[in-house]
């Protein structure tokens, strides 16, 4: 017994724990400064994770090359935004589904005396602002949304200086705009630019840079980042040789590479050679600026052309929530908070988008298939069908229209349908999700024996445990934190011993036949974050481990407690 628990002793080092499991000071409710530490995104020095939409609220029939050119978040001075009916309708859902960043994708700086929005700076009659719409998704700092800014980039433009002129100078103005607005964590340079005759001129990346250079002069505290399309991360090995460097960091004035990734299938995730070949090819954050998967298949089983009639997967498109689920805790188990690199990232898309037909016959006011595949649950890669709502058109919009010009207003929104995957993130983004992970390694040990040759053989006798939890919705509720490990003498044992953390940091050995969580926690107090907090790292007695990390929360109101847990376990065999 002496030696299982040195064991345990060796497993936890816990005072770290208890001192993090405390409330930690998340800087004034009136900024928000955002910074990069390794690979880890930060906002006010902790470490965040990016449970993300993408958001671009096309009227259904509409098209994203008419007023207001994709930018429905802008008002007027004293005024509510302008296309408040459709910020109304979807910021509550989204707050309520536990999103905490909304990657735009259109934003402009001016309108016309008209008040049409002029999309790059040939009218600059009125200034627009957005500081409406921001307000609106801080919430006061109640389960803030944060925004991620982007000015549409013609990806056959960018290197006509005169249009480059124009794309500065609407950055500039959004960025002195917005520089101290605690919604934006940042902004987008550029979305889906690194065609394969772009990615490696050097021209290119200078500008990239030189536009994020523009942006971090006047707003230091925001990141800058762009979304490059997931070409086997050839891209960033293109910057590696031909982007601008200062000392050892390329793209100096860039704070975080965004990666637009569908790769993987239902069930594998993205897989893990992606997120190992990003480690090998760059220092910097990574926020997967789209994921998702359509929520389509075809019938007859055939390519749109061929008369493939795209419809609706079964049971309100349950397998494009399953890939949903089981990618996103890819990126989890991938996180920084897991020691991996993830920061998470934006799902592609709230809801489904009518305009990005591949026919020129195609009517927006149809919901069009497409030719190509993918590993998606329902095998085609169908644009317009991405929505994590499907969406019905107001019955008093004419077709085409957003603006009733004789009320001076905008039309009704549509109406949203949510999926089944709306579900899933109102579950996969809000609820406390404790991690544990253990992790077992090797040391060589040179050994030789007589009249034999020295060899190495690699014994696998360290072990690394880790636990972390994301932050959630119910930050701030009572919760109680409990830690216990059951120790086997090896696996498959019928005999074993179970350890409890206690409050004065002490580990004593449950009672017999006591099963459960220990009658006292080892922390109690609010609910927060955790972020790779290392309990051990180090070699270990042989046994077989099982490790528990166990939070209960309180929701009030005689709801009782929601026990939310998680298990690691590992086997070190005798030597």
């Amino acid at each position: 017994m002496t030696h299982m628990r040195r064991a345990i002793a060796a497993l936890v080092v816990v005072a770290a724990v208890v001192a993090l499991l405390l409330v930690p000071d998340r800087g004034s409710a009136a900024t928000t400064r955002w910074t990069v530490d390794g690979y880890k995104i930060q906002v006010n020095g902790q470490t965040f994770f990016a449970k993300g939409v993408c958001y671009f609220p096309l009227p259904l029939g509409n098209q994203s090359s008419r007023p207001p050119y994709g930018d429905y978040f802008y008002n007027f001075p004293g005024e509510p935004p302008v296309w408040k009916p459709y910020l109304d309708r979807d910021l509550p859902r989204m707050r309520a589904a536990g999103v905490n960043l909304i990657r735009l994708y259109s934003m402009w700086a001016w309108a016309a005396d008209d008040y049409v929005v002029s999309p790059l700076n040939g009218n600059k009659a009125r200034t627009l602002g957005h500081g409406a719409f921001m307000d609106t998704a801080y919430n006061g700092g109640t389960h803030p949304m944060y925004v991620l800014v982007n000015v549409f980039i013609e990806a056959g433009r960018w290197s006509d200086r005169a249009y480059q002129l124009q794309i500065e100078d609407v950055y500039r103005q959004l960025a002195t705009e917005l520089k101290d607005h605690p919604a934006v964590m940042g902004f987008m340079v550029g979305n889906e630019l690194n065609a394969e005759t772009t990615r490696g001129n050097p021209q290119f990346w200078q500008w990239i840079d030189d536009l994020a250079g523009i942006v971090k002069a006047i707003a230091p505290d925001k990141l800058t980042t762009m979304a490059l399309v997931d070409d086997g991360l050839l891209s960033i090995d293109a910057a590696n040789q031909v982007a601008p460097r200062s000392g050892s960091r390329v793209m100096p004035h860039l704070d975080v590479w965004g990666i637009n990734n569908y790769r993987g299938t239902m069930q594998s995730g993205f897989g893990d050679d992606f997120w190992s070949s990003y480690r090998d090819k760059t220092s910097k954050p990574i926020l997967l600026t789209e994921w998702g998967a359509p929520a389509s298949t075809h019938v007859p089983d055939v390519a749109y052309a061929a008369g493939g009639v795209p419809v609706e997967l079964p049971d309100r498109a349950q397998d494009q929530a399953t890939y949903i689920r089981n990618h996103y805790n890819d990126m989890v188990d991938h996180s920084t908070f897991n020691a991996g690199v993830s920061s998470g990232g934006a799902l592609f898309m709230w809801a489904d988008q009518w305009d990005k037909q591949e026919c020129p016959t195609c009517s927006p006011l149809a919901q069009d298939g497409t030719n190509g595949t993918g590993g998606f649950p329902g095998k085609w890669w169908d644009e317009e069908w991405f929505g994590i709502h499907a969406i019905a058109k107001d019955p008093g919009r004419p077709p085409g229209e957003n603006w009733n010009v004789a009320a001076g207003r905008p039309y009704p929104a549509d109406t949203l349908v949510p999926r089944a995957a709306y579900d899933t993130i109102a579950t996969l983004f809000t609820v406390p999700d404790p991690e544990v992970r253990v992790t077992r390694g090797t040391v060589a040990a040179a050994r030789a024996g007589a009249g034999a040759a020295a060899s190495e053989e690699s014994t696998p006798d360290t072990v690394d445990i880790t636990l972390s939890l994301l932050s959630n919705q119910l930050e701030g509720f009572m919760a109680d934190f409990y830690v216990g490990a059951v120790v086997f003498p090896h696996r498959g044992a019928n005999s074993f011993t179970i350890y409890h953390l206690a409050p004065d940091l002490s580990w004593s050995v449950a009672p017999p036949g006591d099963l459960g969580l220990p009658g006292t926690p080892a922390h109690s107090g609010p609910l927060t974050s955790l972020a790779t907090v290392e309990l051990h790292s180090g070699p270990v007695a042989p046994g077989y481990y099982v490790i528990f990390f166990g939070v209960t929360v309180d929701r009030g109101q005689g709801g009782g407690q929601e026990l939310y847990l998680d298990i690691g376990e590992v086997e070190v065999p005798g030597r």
